[in-house]
């Protein structure tokens, strides 16, 4: 899998089987590989275990990411990605409403 940037402020993300594309909103959907979706409200290498346990049991995966995690590994290995607010990133990933309203929008 390699990573492609539509622009300098939103990563996408290649996917097997599907092209990215970036909604208004800076959402990242490449191409989806099943119907389920597991929701990684996390960052660091965590979140990157989580990644690939799922890519290897076929879930999908949705990486939520403040600002100055745009360019994160999770981030660009998720199947999604969707920005959840400004840094510091402890208080983004923190804001619950954030997520959940992002999990919600994302199916997942």
């Amino acid at each position: 899998m390699s990573a492609k940037h539509t622009s300098s402020s939103v990563p996408a993300v290649e996917e097997r089987g599907g092209a990215p594309q970036t909604d208004t909103a800076g959402v990242i959907r490449p191409g989806r590989r099943s119907g389920l979706k597991l929701l990684i409200a996390n960052r660091g290498e965590i979140a990157v275990r989580i990644v690939r346990a799922c890519r290897e049991m076929g879930i999908g995966t949705v990486a939520v990411y403040s600002d100055v995690d745009r360019l994160a590994p999770h981030v660009l290995m998720a199947d999604e990605a969707h920005p959840i607010g400004p840094a510091p990133a402890a208080r983004s990933y923190l804001d619950m409403e954030a997520i959940v309203e992002t999990a919600v929008r994302s199916g997942a």
